[in-house]
């Protein structure tokens, strides 16, 4: 392990000198190298990707499936207004007169 050569110039640069071995140390000790993390970073897009795909169109489908059943709704109160109260003046008419 190379010796560490700490100059005393306060907390930050003795923690970036110690986060900058320890890195060096984790990649040579576990065999990561450059490739390795071009491909990790890859895998994580494609898998950022599948899922970003996967949302956007379960939300498309779920924002026109509540547009198309709000319009039906409001129709479907216009017409049961219309009925009702065509009713009622059949009633009205029936039963008053």
């Amino acid at each position: 392990m190379p010796s560490l050569s700490f100059q005393p110039q306060g907390p930050s640069k003795l923690f970036d000198a110690v986060q900058s071995s320890l890195g060096d140390w984790y990649m040579r000790s576990h065999g990561v190298n450059s490739t390795v993390i071009v491909n990790d970073m890859c895998a994580l897009l494609q898998a950022y990707w599948h899922v970003a795909t996967k949302r956007l169109v379960d939300n498309v489908c779920m924002t026109m499936e509540k547009d198309f059943f709000s319009h039906l709704v409001i129709r479907a109160e216009e017409e049961l207004f219309l009925i009702s109260s065509k009713v009622s003046l059949l009633f009205v008419a029936l039963f008053c007169c």
